[in-house]
């Protein structure tokens, strides 16, 4: 029976670990390839190929949020797992986990953020690692269509480049990256930025009229010509939806993305005739501060939605409130009997929570 030395053991071990390395095209790095491509503004395509071999994949995405918010993803060839859609924690940092159940070898992920201002977004690197079957995990890089995208304030002075120096503009690069890795362009505008409608307790803290119920009911009316909420006022307890269908907009070649503030989003789909979305917001207890934020292929939509939390009067008694007397009933409130707890909140918040209130317990009744 032979035996081997410690120094032939050192080498036998050493030859079996490069076999392992390079037969194993994950560990080698040999097939995989992922590539990061801006392909509208605020817009990007994340493309794998040579993962048939790969269980997961995991990739961080670092954004500058002075310039892009509110991520959302949507995945082919890979499952998202759903506790990483729209999330983003901490800000700045997106994080997400693809699963290949099927063993695809190529997948695509569509990233859309929200932008702000006018200048150009900033991502600033993605990195990736991808798990085996058994479990091992080994970092794949990340091809990017252009650098870090700096502020327009700090992008140095342009010099006359030679004849064969790289793109000059990031649109140039990503029209390259675009032809390599056979990705149609998109021939339609982006998408309008959105306009802001002003919610409607906004409204209430911008009011300087006569204090009426007719002045306090009109400021409820036309929130958005394009969006509409049912039911028109909802009580924020955690447990109520509203359902806002949205109508003059384009999906596209892809999926609108949804993203919602204040509150979850339960369901969105197109609706039965086809020229609307509906989509289905359950807002967090107690908030007031709601809103539904959609990118369409030729708009940007960010929609206030109404909601309020109750505040403690039953619904049966503030709907058998006459309007003659409903100014006095609410000085009653604003006095501090009932409500003593919210007396902390501004003079025109109070208004506000007790007319919503008010409205969504007659809506009720009427029903």
């Amino acid at each position: 029976m032979w035996r081997l030395s410690p120094v032939s053991k050192r080498s036998f071990l050493v030859a079996i670990g490069m076999l392992v390395y390079l037969v194993n095209p994950l560990l080698a790095g040999a097939e995989c390839s992922l590539s990061f491509l801006p392909i509208e503004e605020s817009k990007y395509l994340l493309k794998g190929e040579g993962f048939d071999g790969v269980a997961a994949l995991t990739f961080t995405v670092d954004y500058d949020t002075a310039y892009l918010f509110a991520p959302d993803v949507t995945v082919m060839g890979g499952n998202l797992l759903e506790q990483d859609r729209g999330a983003s924690a901490p800000p700045g940092k997106l994080r997400l986990h693809i699963l290949n159940q099927d063993r695809n070898a190529a997948f695509e992920a569509t990233i859309f953020f929200q932008k702000r201002g006018d200048y150009p977004p900033v991502i600033n690197f993605v990195t990736a690692e991808a798990t085996d079957p058994s479990g091992a995990v080994s970092p794949v890089p990340v091809q990017m269509a252009a650098p870090v995208n700096l502020p327009q304030e700090e992008v140095p002075a342009a010099t006359s480049p030679p004849n064969d120096a790289p793109p000059s503009s990031q649109e140039e690069a990503a029209e390259l990256l675009r032809r390599e890795l056979g990705v149609p362009r998109t021939e339609s505008a982006p998408p309008a930025a959105p306009q802001k409608t002003k919610a409607v307790f906004e409204r209430f803290r911008d009011f300087s009229g006569g204090k009426s119920l007719a002045a306090f009911r009109e400021l409820f009316a036309d929130v958005d010509v394009c969006c509409r909420q049912t039911p028109s006022i909802v009580i924020a307890d955690g447990k109520r939806t509203a359902r806002v269908a949205i109508s003059g907009v384009e999906a596209g070649d892809g999926p609108p993305a949804f993203t919602v503030r204040g509150g979850m989003l339960v369901s969105a789909q197109r609706g039965s005739d086809g020229e609307e979305w509906i989509v289905v917001v359950q807002p967090f207890e107690n908030w007031w501060d709601v809103s539904l934020s959609a990118t369409f292929a030729n708009a940007v939509v960010d929609f206030p939605l109404t909601v309020t939390p109750a505040i403690g009067i039953p619904r049966g008694k503030l709907a058998q409130i006459k309007e003659k007397s409903y100014m006095l009933r609410l000085q009653s409130f604003l006095a501090g009997k009932p409500g003593k707890a919210l007396s902390k909140y501004p003079l025109w918040l109070r208004e506000y929570l007790y007319t919503a209130n008010y409205l969504a317990a007659r809506e009720g009744a009427g029903k």
